[in-house]
């Protein structure tokens, strides 16, 4: 069964998030897993750099938010070096050195 997942980051005075309770009864009715999170006093395109709506900390956030969940949501190559610690991979997924292999984590 697939199930869709859906993560909204809006500005809580953005004009084209619609209406928020006819949204989530649409994403239930459809057996969605779904976030939604608001920005206060943020508005529509908070995320374009140099723009009249760029908003420093509703983008930080958001982008966490973002990272988060794809972490949460997507299998991330990890490489486990000698002492058994993880970073970012700097080889694929089958390949491996005498220092550290890389392997899928969740």
């Amino acid at each position: 069964t697939i199930v869709p997942y859906l993560l909204i980051l809006s500005g809580g005075d953005d004009g084209l998030h619609g209406n928020q309770t006819i949204m989530e009864e649409a994403f239930n009715s459809g057996n969605a897993t779904w976030e939604i999170t608001r920005y206060a006093g943020v508005n529509h395109g908070f995320t374009v750099f140099n723009s009249a709506a760029y908003n420093l900390v509703a983008d930080a956030r958001s982008w966490d938010s973002m990272l988060g969940t794809l972490q949460e949501k997507l299998a991330i190559p990890q490489v486990i070096g000698a002492e058994g610690g993880t970073g970012a991979p700097g080889t694929s997924p089958t390949e491996s050195t005498e220092e550290s292999s890389v392997a899928w984590a969740l």
